[in-house]
């Protein structure tokens, strides 16, 4: 309770001199040696502690007091001390935090020392000054069958009793500092049983009022970690303010549902009690919003009923449940709990919740990387109570996250281009604490390639190219363009598909890069220094008319081109049967037989292999002579003697029986003479 103790000092300093001590200015106003809900565990020890109430009008200093029991000592260090007609709340057992989720309470000292504990069948408790100050008991109580406190008077009157199977009550003073034993001097209360009352808890809050307590819905409760009992829940109140006891206030993410159920598999409902030390009054209880500190919608929230008090024990009373989800949006909600006991004081309790959790900021999709590169991104969060810590769940091997900063690292390995989620929770200082889970989604993609070889296809002049440059990698879709190109040259900006048509007299090699960018973020770009060569008309350098053949004889000719691109690719229509052509060279070959001779018409065309392939035809002549032979003697004609081999065997068969008469006839002659 810091506010109180600055409060204290502050009264200190200006009031002067702390207050003497004497006998009675300081009671043991209420104390607790049995509580129902142990600490941690089933048999874990007691929640003990006790409650001093200052009877003065001035504030004195508890430095280096000690409360003793018949087996122990707490020395209050230097320091502290109580304010007229304040309380100063001593935790002789457990924590902090056991205090205050079994209570509801915060305490001004939390004892670190070894204490035995307080008997749950009987003992005494007394305080004293300081050793300096002469170790006087300044009051003191025994309960039950406890035995003396070294130090302390020897106790002669009555003594409260122990109550058994009583849920968290305390013994206290009802009204504060009442003292049944009117002896000048006594320290502590000879008449303990008239003078101390079993009431429910409350430390730091005026003694005889109603009480009310919250519970946390269960998922933020303690529960029992071993034996017959694990899981079953321990009391967990929602926590009281320091500076406003009648006030209790629990913070809850946006969007709570009550209605739900936890993980150890009770409600979440948000119970609410109210307790009153008197079981023969009459409490009634009322809920209703404070709209004057409620700032978001509660039309989702169902409030208990109103009415009496139904007391199940003589220390407390289960009054209903809050029901319903909580709106999404942060802000607070103020329930007003008002307790009016029969014939007595009315009394307003606030329930305080704030909507205030911790919520990851930072976009859920992440920015693609690539792989074989380490990528970091730093997450955020706003509300809860900072600092925060981060963690993943159901990550690639490949991810990391620093838990006190949030930095995410990314390295993925080569060949992992794929689509990752993974979770991460933001997780506050609150207590209990409350987290905020998101599920990230990566990509991982290949690095931006463009496959297609750098040489493109040559295009003739008047051609156009038909090619459609290919990428790899990166994120589609993709665009496409161009720098450096020719004015003819174009590229299809969605499908990579080169365009135009290459003008006349434009042969030449033109280089020029093809650039593709892709749609990741970070964006991706590729260039490939491309280079096409342009090519003249591809045309047949052969004449018209070839050389002559001879039936009979082999034939060979080769037809040459020039322009285009090389392999040239050749064909024909209507050649002679006697010929074939050899596509990849342009020879024409074959043997006319000795009826072939004549003249023949056909085509020769030549294609190139460029991009669009260019053609050229070229009519073609070709004379087959006959197959001719030259004779001897006086043969008129103009023909110089000259014969055809047409007439064949009969014809030479004639010339050869007119040659053997001539020779007869001379040889007569001459034999006359």
């Amino acid at each position: 309770m810091i506010p109180r103790l600055m409060l204290v000092l502050s009264i200190a300093l200006c009031g002067g001199v702390l207050a003497a001590q004497s006998v009675g200015d300081v009671l043991i106003n209420e104390f607790c040696y049995d509580s129902a809900n142990n600490i941690g565990t089933s048999s874990g020890a007691d929640l003990e502690w006790l409650e001093l109430y200052n009877t003065t009008g001035a504030t004195i200093d508890l430095s280096n007091w000690e409360i003793r029991d018949n087996s122990g000592v707490v020395v209050i260090p230097s320091g502290n001390s109580i304010a007229s007609g304040a309380y100063f709340v001593v935790t002789l057992t457990g924590t902090t935090m056991n205090f205050e989720r079994y209570t509801g309470w915060t305490p001004d000292y939390v004892n670190t020392s070894t204490w035995s504990g307080l008997g749950n069948s009987g003992d005494g408790l007394a305080i004293f000054t300081s050793a300096s100050a002469g170790n006087v008991c300044i009051d003191y109580v025994q309960y039950a069958g406890g035995n003396t406190v070294p130090g302390a008077p020897t106790w002669s009157g009555t003594r409260p009793p122990d109550v058994s199977g009583a849920n968290d009550f305390s013994y206290s003073r009802i009204p504060d500092g009442t003292n049944g034993d009117s002896t000048p001097g006594d320290a502590g209360s000879e008449l303990a049983a008239s003078s101390f009352t079993a009431t429910p808890f409350t430390p730091g809050l005026p003694n005889g009022g109603t009480v009310v307590d919250c519970y946390v819905p269960d998922e933020y409760s303690d529960h029992y970690t071993g034996g017959t009992t694990a899981g079953n829940p321990i009391q967990t109140l929602v926590p009281r303010s320091a500076s406003e006891p009648t006030r209790m206030i629990f913070d809850l993410p946006p969007g709570y549902d009550f209605t739900t159920t936890s993980s150890f598999g009770f409600t979440n409902e948000l119970g609410i009690r109210a307790r009153y030390h008197d079981t023969t009054a009459t409490v009634a209880v009322t809920f209703g919003v404070n709209g004057s500190e409620t700032n978001v919608s509660t039309s989702n929230l169902t409030l208990p009923a109103s009415g009496n008090m139904g007391t199940l024990n003589d220390l407390w009373g289960l009054i209903d449940v809050l029901t319903g989800q909580l709106p999404t949006t942060t802000g607070k909600i103020v329930i007003d709990i008002t307790c009016a006991v029969s014939g007595g004081a009315t009394t307003v309790f606030k329930l305080e919740i704030n909507i205030d959790a911790p919520q990851i900021t930072s976009s859920t999709t992440l920015n693609n990387i690539l792989e074989a590169q380490t990528s970091q991104v730093t997450l955020a969060a706003t509300g809860g109570a900072t600092p925060y810590t981060w963690s993943l769940a159901n990550e690639p091997a490949w991810v990391s996250i620093n838990p006190t900063s949030g930095q995410v690292t990314m390295s993925p390995p080569s060949s992992s281009a794929a689509q990752y989620t993974f979770d991460v929770t933001v997780s506050d200082n609150n207590t209990p604490t409350r987290t905020d889970t998101k599920t990230f989604t990566v990509d991982v993609v290949a690095p931006l390639q463009i496959s297609t070889a750098p040489t493109l296809p040559a295009v003739a002049e008047g051609g156009s190219p038909s090619l459609t440059v290919q990428a790899t990698g990166g994120t589609t879709a993709y665009t496409w363009s161009l720098s450096g190109a020719p004015g003819w040259l174009s590229i299809g900006a969605g499908t990579g598909t080169l365009t135009g048509v290459a003008p006349a007299s434009s042969a030449n090699t033109y280089t020029f890069d093809v650039i593709v960018t892709d749609i990741g973020t970070p964006q991706q770009m590729a260039t490939l220094n491309a280079s096409m060569d342009v090519v003249s008309t591809v045309t047949i350098t052969s004449p018209g008319t070839i050389t002559n053949g001879q039936e009979s004889q082999p034939y060979s000719y080769t037809f040459t081109a020039v322009g285009g691109t090389p392999g040239y690719t050749w064909s024909q229509v209507g050649l002679p049967s006697f010929l074939g052509i050899n596509p990849g060279t342009g020879e024409i070959s074959g043997t006319p037989t000795n009826s072939d001779a004549g003249t023949y018409m056909f085509d020769i065309s030549v294609t190139d292999s460029s991009t669009t392939a260019q053609m050229n035809t070229l009519n073609v002549s070709l004379t087959i002579d006959p197959l001719s032979t030259t004779g001897g003697g006086g043969g008129g004609g103009g023909s110089g003697g000259g014969c055809s081999a047409r007439g064949g065997a009969t014809t030479l068969a004639l010339w050869a029986m007119l040659g053997l008469l001539g020779v007869v006839f001379a040889a007569r002659r001459r034999l006359e003479s």
